[in-house]
Formats: C-alpha cells, structure tokens, sequence
C-alpha cells in the first residue's frame, strides 16, 4: 500500500521513513492530484462518519473532499490527535518527491507545479533537504513510502463520537478580536455566557460562522489581552487580562448557542 508523507511530519518529529523502518500514524483519503501511487479502491463509506473502506483498511475522509470519488491518496502522518483510523507497517520502499514551487495568485502563495513533480527512490527520506523555494527551483515535497502493514486500527464507536461532537463545537466557535467593551458591561471570563454583536465593524472574526451577523449569545472559552513583547520572535503572546486594569482590546473564542448558530445554515 502506498502512502503520502508531508516532510514537516519527520522535520518535527518522530521516524524518519527508511527502508525496513517501522511507522505508525493516522491515514486520511485526499484526493490525488498526480498519477501513480494511488489508494486501494473504496469498498465502503459512511458519510456521517467519515470513515473510508480501502479493502483490509480504513482511512478517514480529508477535508476537501464530500465523499471518496475520482483518484485518491493515503496521507499518512502522527499529528493528529483526533480519533482517526491508524495504521502499523514496514517500510519497503522510500519514494523522494520534488517539484517546483511557484508565487500563485494575487498573494503569491507558493504552490507546486504540478508538472514539474518528480519521484527517486532512496533508501532513506531526506530530514533536511536544500531548498530552492523562492527562485522556483526543486523543492521536495515529502515521501511516498510502499508500507507494508501489520496492524489497523479503527476508532470505536464511542470515540467517533466524541471526534463528531467536537468538530460540531469547533464549527461553532469563532475567534473575536476588539475592543473590550464589545463583549459586555463586564470582563469575560473562561466559562461565562456573553452576547456579542457580530455585525459590529470593529470586530475582527474567523471560524466557520464568522460570516455571521447580529447579536448572538455563547460560551467564553478564552478571554486574553494580547501583549507584543515577544517582538518579532514570537509575536503575539497572550495573557490573562487584569480586572483591575481592563485592556483596551480582548480576544475571545466563543461558542456560539446552537440555537443561534442554526440561523447561518
């Protein structure tokens, strides 16, 4: 079976792919944008869930995709904390992919060429390869590695669960940056319930349901002033803000009232 891996999984942490190494990580279908080194075929999916059937395995549906169609991947990686099906095996073969990283768009986002990929076998991935990625020279992308596998393991119904109702929360939470007096007569604190208007101009939002307008009530899960005395090195370091001396400015994730959250759909 072979599978993807990103080269910031092994820059950060864990095995470096190697010939008859053994990896273990999470498996997530995306789909392919290159030929070869395909996922097995489907055999199954339930949507609700987003587990995939691969034959002997099972992988999770990557963001992106509504169902498993058309030409697939495997990504394998170990950073995700979620409850995700995983999987054990021996590597029997190392696959170094490169290509050329180009300024795409208005914001010259750099993004593969994808006719400029290019696959070499190795014994053993690169941890820190030279790059060349402003002048769009070769860049390596990360590995595909032929695995070997000897163990799966799919989440139980009950942690599917709790993933599902944790993805439901985090759809619902926005992140609200402004002025303190945005967020109530008093200073929030972790835990309380605040209404906030989300149509005022002075708010900076993202999450899902930032494109929300309107009052609308939610749970405090974090209030912070915001503190630059990391500079350049660190940037923006969050602390507890003081009641006794308010900052001019907060930022709050809330959890926005189901009830609330059902007039954006």
């Amino acid at each position: 079976m072979y599978v993807h891996i990103d080269t910031w999984e092994y820059q950060c942490c864990g095995t470096v792919p190697r010939v008859g190494a053994e990896l273990s990580g999470t498996l997530t279908v995306y789909e392919s944008g290159i030929p070869g080194y395909l996922a097995p075929p489907v055999t199954g999916f339930d949507k609700r869930s987003g587990l995939v059937q691969l034959g002997a395995v099972v992988a999770q549906l990557g963001y992106g995709l509504d169902e498993p169609v058309g030409d697939l991947r495997l990504g394998l990686g170990w950073h995700d904390r979620d409850a995700r099906p995983a999987v054990t095996g021996v590597v029997e073969h190392v696959l170094e992919e490169t290509g050329r990283f180009l300024p795409v768009g208005d914001d010259r986002t750099l993004l593969v060429d994808p006719e400029s990929r290019g696959f070499a076998a190795v014994d053993e991935a690169t941890r820190w390869p030279e790059e060349q990625l402003e002048g769009g020279g070769a860049a390596t992308i990360g590995v595909v590695v032929g695995l070997r596998v000897t163990e799966v393991r799919v989440p139980t119904p009950d942690e599917i669960e709790a993933r599902l109702a944790d993805e439901e929360r985090g759809r619902r939470t926005v992140h609200l940056t402004g002025p303190t007096e945005l967020f109530g007569p008093a200073l929030p604190k972790e835990g309380s319930v605040i209404e906030v208007d989300l149509g005022d101009d002075r708010l900076d939002k993202t999450g899902s349901l930032a494109h929300m307008i309107g009052v609308v009530r939610g749970e405090v899960l974090q209030a912070s002033a915001m503190s630059d005395m990391g500079g350049q090195l660190f940037g923006v370091v969050f602390v507890r803000p003081d009641p006794a001396n308010p900052p001019a400015e907060l930022f709050v994730r809330l959890l926005i009232d189901p009830r609330d959250a059902e007039m954006s759909a």
